[in-house]
């Protein structure tokens, strides 16, 4: 089978959290899914590759979507070394899929993976990073898969944070990303068609949304 990691993306190679704070909850579904639960620091998260260039994320059915309210007080919580023992308590945690998982000497290892729920907070993390101390734990869901359609569901069921649009739903569309591509051959690169809400925009473009071009 070819995973929808390797489909859509995501950063190609390995990454190790530390699970001797609290040893993982295993949830093994038949033989589709192998599920691990635990607490990871934001620390170990923001060094993940692939935040900057958005790859960590190009599962994700949308990025940061900036200073939204649900952001601000994610930020506001990031700020306040007071609320890091209890940011467990407030936040939903985030999912990574990945291809391979293995758990050994209080070390979850991990390869050729992708964040498809969480992109928001671990940008906050990564913008806020002389903020973090030890203490600021994020329960992480890690599911080692290979089936794209529970992939799929996974990703959509997870991004509950911020309302989804149905545009969301499209934007790794093989149409949109095509779409993306004809628009940057325009006047030399000029325009820029923006499939996901929260993309990083590139210096000195023209950003029209999807939204907008359906319309013209």
């Amino acid at each position: 089978k070819v995973s929808e990691v390797e489909v859509e993306g995501g950063v190609r190679g390995e990454y190790s959290f530390d699970a001797s704070y609290v040893s993982p909850m295993v949830i093994r579904t038949g033989d589709r899914a192998t599920t691990y639960i635990l607490p990871v620091q934001a620390k170990e998260l923001v060094n993940m590759e692939g935040i900057e260039d958005g790859t960590l994320f190009s599962q994700n059915v949308r990025q940061s979507l900036g200073n939204t309210k649900v952001n601000k007080a994610l930020k506001k919580s990031v700020e306040d070394q007071s609320e890091h023992e209890n940011f467990t308590l407030y936040h939903n945690g985030i999912n990574i899929l990945c291809e391979n998982a293995t758990l050994e000497n209080d070390s979850l290892r991990i390869r050729n993976y992708v964040v498809v729920n969480g992109a928001q907070s671990i940008s906050t993390f990564k913008k806020s990073s002389a903020n973090l101390s030890e203490n600021l734990r994020v329960i992480a869901k890690i599911i080692q898969i290979e089936d794209t359609a529970i992939s799929r569901k996974i990703t959509i069921n997870s991004n509950n944070q911020n309302a989804i649009k149905p545009r969301d739903l499209k934007s790794t569309n093989e149409v949109q990303v095509r779409l993306r591509e004809e628009f940057s051959r325009i006047e030399k690169g000029k325009y820029e068609l923006e499939i996901k809400r929260g993309q990083e925009q590139k210096e000195g473009t023209i950003l029209i949304t999807n939204e907008e071009a359906g319309k013209l």
